[in-house]
Order: C-alpha cells, then sequence, then structure tokens
C-alpha cells in the first residue's frame, strides 16, 4: 500500500484491483486471525489493540478511498467492535466468557474471494463458471 499515493499507484484501474484484492482476499483472513486471537485464552488485549492500530495506520489510504462504510472501513469497523467488547467481558466469569466466545464463534465474517475483487477479475475477461 506504500505506493497508493505515487503515479503507479494514482491509476484508478490499479486502486480499484487494489481495493478489491484487499476487501476480498485479505479481510475476510484478517478478521478471521482476530476472532481466533480474541477467543483464545492468552490473548494479550494490548497487543491486539497495537496490531489493529498498525494495520489501521496502513489500510488508512483505502479507507480515505472507499469511505468509512466501505469494505475496508466496515472491516475495521467490525475488529474495533469485537476488541471493545472482548475488553469488556469479566474474565472471572465462566459464564459470562463462554456467552462471548460463542458470540464472537458466530458473528458472520465476509467469506473469502466473494466481494468485488472477484467481480473485477472476471471483468478483465478471466473466467466464467462459477457463482461467487
Amino acid at each position: 500500500l506504500q505506493w497508493w499515493d505515487s503515479p503507479a499507484g494514482s491509476s484508478p484501474g490499479v486502486r480499484s484491483h487494489l481495493s478489491a484484492a484487499v476487501e476480498g482476499e485479505l479481510l475476510p483472513k484478517w478478521l478471521a486471525a482476530l476472532r481466533q486471537w480474541l477467543t483464545s485464552s492468552d490473548a494479550d488485549l494490548e497487543e491486539v489493540a497495537k496490531w489493529y492500530r498498525g494495520w489501521k495506520e496502513l489500510l488508512a489510504p483505502l479507507v480515505s478511498a472507499t469511505g468509512p462504510a466501505g469494505g475496508v472501513g466496515a472491516a475495521l469497523a467490525t475488529a474495533l467492535s469485537m476488541m471493545q467488547r472482548t475488553a469488556e467481558v469479566d474474565e472471572d466469569d465462566e459464564e459470562e466468557l463462554k456467552a462471548h466466545r460463542r458470540w464472537l464463534e458466530g458473528l458472520p465474517l465476509p467469506p473469502v474471494g466473494t466481494t468485488s475483487y472477484v467481480s473485477v477479475v472476471r471483468g478483465r475477461g478471466g473466467g466464467g463458471g462459477g457463482s461467487g
């Protein structure tokens, strides 16, 4: 993402492909990794927050380009909600902890490859069949 503001990255086509790839391939895996981390018994919430802030800074150009309600902004908002709810859980209350883990595990996350990236790639004339 470092070249987003460079001459090579300023092309709308390049930006569209990059945004679609991040939304369709990276973010679903990123959210799944966060969910797994937050459901682990040894999750360090300060470390999780630092990890989130790094990603938020890295993805900031995509949020600016697609808006806060776009795929990247929505994924960051989902992640923030997951972290906030986890921070509010009383770790000494076993029932509350179990309920929270069930909530996290039941949270619908976008499947990999089913967002706009697939449409962009198929739009290049790449492949036919299959539903996404």
